[in-house]
Formats: structure tokens, C-alpha cells, sequence
């Protein structure tokens, strides 16, 4: 079975307490209908080019003088697209406080960003995930949304991969694709935008939650626990592409 899985972060401004990478998996036919109903939603009237959370919420560029009513009848039209079609949802967090306090400054300065413990969080927090269920035989291939930086994080990703960890041999390949063209990534970036504004208003008391949602998701906040682990795990990963 060939899963894949779309992500997409939100507070990356550097002014948020949290940075987060979320979105959602599902089977390749999953999302080939997906996409079919997330555009029929799309072009409804007022037609959206996309759908972007932030502009929604706060009515602002293509939500410019629509109603609150009005906006939220198409999200929840989106929101039911998403439940019809994604099996799980993903999220990763990264405190800022806790990043400037144990990261920032002790990694190469090319990769020191919350982005790529995110992003190595998320592959093997999806993979064990996955590997926990059951599935017989699955392949999961990642698509990120398009951030500038793939020349750095593709080489990190394929020391990640061979690392040993539980789930390793389920990840396939890894794309960063815009959203314009993704239309899972759109969805993605609802789920980024909804658990960092959930975790600013009531902040987390574990580092696993449950988002209870359709569908539900698995949220990881990074704590102590995670900075030994992950630093190891990115420093291998730089020292299989950086040779003295």
C-alpha cells in the first residue's frame, strides 16, 4: 500500500511561542479524490484560487468582505472534504523557548532552524505511527510545502533514513511541492494554523495529545526528553553528508 503524507508549518515569523508542523496521510486514491472535492469546494461562489487559513480567519486578501458565516460555511465544507478522505493527522511543536534554550547556536548554522527537528519529527513520529497499526506492507512518501531550503534538508532526510529507528523501512520518498499545485498541502496548512492557535490559548500539559477531530490527529510537543535524542539524530545525519 503506498501512503502519503502532506505538511505544511505555521508560527514560522520567529514571533509565535510555537512553531508547528502538521498536516495529514492518506492512501495515493484517497487524495486523487480529495483533490477533485477540495477544488469543487474552491470554486464554489465567491470562487478562492486557494485556501489559506490565516487569510480565512482573519478575512483578509481573498476573504476581504465576506461575512463570518459566509467564511465559515466553506470551511466547514473543506473541513468535511478532509474528513472524507485523510485516515490521520500529524502534528509536531516546537517551543521557541525550549529551541533558543537547548538548540539554537550548538548545530551547524545552515540547519540551526525549528523546522528540521520538526521535520525529522514528523517522519519518524508517522512512520512508528503507521508501523504500530499494522498495515500490511506500506510505503510512505512525504510532500512538504515548498520552504527555500530543500537543498539542505534532502541530505539530512537521507541520513535520517538510514538511521535504525522503528518504522525506518516504511519511508519512501520526499517531495517539496507548492500548494497551488498540492492541494493536500492547503489542508495541511489548516491543521498547522489550528493546533498552534489551540496551544498559544491553552498550552499543552503533555508532550503526546490526541486531536480530536475528523480525523484525529497525533501531536507531538518537543520537551527535555527530546533534545538528547534529536540533536544526536541531526548531528549523524550532518555527518554522513559533511566529511572532515
Amino acid at each position: 500500500m503506498l501512503l502519503r503524507a502532506y505538511f505544511d508549518d505555521s508560527g514560522s515569523d520567529g514571533h509565535s511561542p510555537y512553531y508547528v508542523l502538521a498536516g495529514y496521510l492518506s492512501s495515493v486514491e484517497n487524495w486523487e479524490a480529495f483533490a477533485l472535492q477540495w477544488q469543487a469546494a474552491l470554486d464554489k461562489q465567491p470562487k478562492l484560487k486557494y485556501f489559506k487559513t490565516k487569510e480565512a480567519f482573519r478575512l483578509q486578501d481573498q476573504f476581504r468582505g465576506w461575512s463570518m458565516s459566509d467564511r465559515d460555511e466553506r470551511i466547514d465544507t473543506l473541513r468535511s472534504v478532509i474528513a472524507a478522505h485523510a485516515m490521520t493527522g500529524f502534528a509536531v511543536v516546537m517551543p521557541q523557548g525550549f529551541y533558543d534554550k537547548h538548540v539554537t547556536g550548538r548545530i551547524p548554522y545552515e540547519t540551526d532552524s525549528p523546522y528540521f527537528f520538526c521535520f525529522l519529527g514528523l517522519i519518524e513520529l508517522s512512520s512508528k505511527v503507521i508501523q504500530s497499526v499494522g498495515l500490511q506492507f506500506p510505503v510512505i512518501d512525504f510532500i512538504f510545502d515548498e520552504q527555500g531550503i530543500e537543498t539542505r534538508a534532502r541530505p539530512i532526510f537521507d541520513g535520517f533514513k538510514a538511521w535504525s529507528w522503528p518504522g525506518a523501512q516504511l519511508v519512501g520518498h520526499l517531495d517539496w511541492r507548492s500548494d497551488s499545485e498540492e492541494l493536500p498541502l492547503q489542508a495541511a496548512d489548516f491543521l498547522a494554523w489550528r493546533v498552534r492557535r489551540k496551544l498559544i490559548a491553552e498550552p499543552p500539559l503533555h508532550k503526546q495529545m490526541s486531536w480530536v477531530d475528523r480525523p484525529s490527529a497525533f501531536v507531538h510537543v518537543f520537551d527535555e526528553d527530546d533534545a538528547q535524542d534529536f540533536m544526536a539524530k541531526v548531528q549523524a545525519a550532518l555527518a554522513r553528508i559533511i566529511k572532515p
